[in-house]
């Protein structure tokens, strides 16, 4: 999954608000048909403001396309149960990534931080991207858990949305071999 391009893909909506899956085949389509890595259901709010049986439709109707593309979903909230409920779910379906937020609103420092991701990463059955992104999450990612978690071995890569180079740069120091993408 390395030096790939990972397209964060809208979930398009009908006029009422229901799922256009026929909208999102084609999106979908277009990003294999480039060759990029796609990115569903990540932490735009989109996936939050969706019905868990909403969600659980995009994942299922996705890994039914069998895109020749790697697929990354995003796995978010502020609930611990809830959210290795969803782990434990999208583990049964065709994702060959997670995309990971620390709890929103929470503001957990560091050492929740740690023990957040170390929970999620021993549930993962796939690469795990953690995920960088305080305008959405209200807190950054901590250095100094990245550094604690870096020889975890479903911690993968890192998605550095802050829009600081300074930042990019200690996460990759903090990462040790871990992968940083940029993504703001």
């Amino acid at each position: 999954m390395n030096n790939i391009l990972w397209t964060a893909v809208v979930t398009p909506l009908h006029h009422d608000g229901r799922l256009h899956l026929a909208n999102f085949e084609h999106l979908l389509r277009m990003q294999e048909r480039a060759g990029n890595g796609i990115v569903i259901l990540g932490s735009t709010g989109e996936g939050l403001n969706l019905s868990e049986e909403e969600r659980r439709k995009i994942v299922t109707f996705t890994s039914s396309l069998e895109l020749d593309v790697p697929v990354m979903c995003g796995v978010g909230g502020h609930d611990l149960p809830s959210t290795l409920a969803w782990l434990r779910f999208l583990g049964t379906q065709r994702v060959d990534a997670y995309l990971m937020v620390t709890p929103i609103y929470a503001k957990p420092g560091p050492n929740g931080q740690f023990a957040w991701f170390s929970t999620l990463l021993n549930t993962a059955t796939r690469p795990c991207m953690l995920y960088n992104v305080p305008s959405r999450t209200g807190t950054s990612l901590s250095f100094e858990a990245v550094s604690r978690l870096a020889s975890h071995p479903h911690f993968w890569a890192i998605k550095e949305a802050s829009g600081s180079a300074e930042h990019f740069t200690r996460y990759v120091d903090a990462g040790q071999d871990i992968d940083v993408y940029s993504g703001d």
